[in-house]
């Protein structure tokens, strides 16, 4: 399959609409891409159906000759993405903010490593699913993004204690874990994005499951040979599992007596 055609594909649009919704949506060129400039670098931009997908990537910023890689915000908000400008948008995003999910991210720098990430992240799904805690598991063309939904955590997490829970898991089960980013404006790879390396370009395929995770190879996550039938799905995780991040949240971060939750920590 060629990005061309996957990027038209009216599955593929609709899947990265949905995603991008109330998210601030950024262009971002791998420094493992294209040979040149490694800087471009675009935000908050706004996706929130499958004609402005559809405009964004393959009109007005071409972004599979520019070969820029799509990335969402781990925060959504109530509105202003894309409509304000980018100094407001800057100082002000957070009194929009609804809520800040946590990311894992598994990164790793060589293709050959890759079967080490996916060990990683079977560990940590491992850790969560067995205290009943939603997730959400997406390939990011080098590694995996493990991601608890933010709505799921109690008012008074903050960017500190979703660092302490990053740290404690790469501490337990793996050095790769990427602790560098944890700020208000961090992004993510889009799931059912492309992204885009110098020697390959893959899909940031979202698991249907953990059973998924471990039964696919990442060999198959290659544009080159993802089929169809793995693709143009979302995320619904069961909101009756919520209750597992707390109890999370108590194991690493104590009871929280003694957290106190600014408004622009979120």
């Amino acid at each position: 399959m060629k990005p061309q055609d996957y990027y038209l594909h009216e599955g593929t649009l609709f899947d990265i609409a949905r995603h991008c919704f109330r998210r601030e949506v950024a262009l971002i060129r791998s420094k493992q891409g294209a040979k040149g400039d490694n800087t471009t670098h675009t935000r908050n931009l706004k996706i929130h159906n499958r004609p402005e997908a559809h405009h964004v990537i393959n009109q007005k910023h071409k972004i599979i000759d520019k070969k820029l890689n799509l990335y969402i915000s781990t925060m959504t908000y109530t509105h202003g993405v894309g409509e304000a400008n980018n100094t407001y948008w800057k100082e002000h995003h957070q009194d929009h903010a609804i809520s800040n999910d946590l990311l894992i991210d598994i990164d790793v720098k060589r293709w050959c490593d890759i079967e080490k990430a996916k060990e990683a992240a079977i560990k940590i799904t491992a850790f969560f699913h067995q205290r009943q805690c939603p997730t959400r598991i997406t390939f990011s063309g080098r590694g995996y993004h493990v991601v608890i939904p933010g709505r799921h955590f109690s008012p008074e997490a903050t960017l500190k204690d979703y660092y302490k829970i990053a740290r404690y898991l790469k501490e337990r089960f793996s050095s790769l874990i990427d602790l560098r980013v944890y700020d208000k404006r961090r992004v993510m790879k889009c799931p059912c994005s492309l992204a885009f390396y110098r020697n390959y370009t893959a899909v940031c395929h979202p698991f249907k499951d953990r059973n998924e995770l471990i039964k696919l190879s990442p060999d198959q996550m290659l544009l080159e040979n993802y089929g169809s039938e793995m693709g143009f799905r979302t995320h619904n995780e069961p909101l009756s599992l919520a209750w597992g991040v707390h109890k999370i949240e108590k194991q690493i971060l104590g009871d929280g007596t003694t957290r106190r939750r600014n408004p622009k920590d979120i």
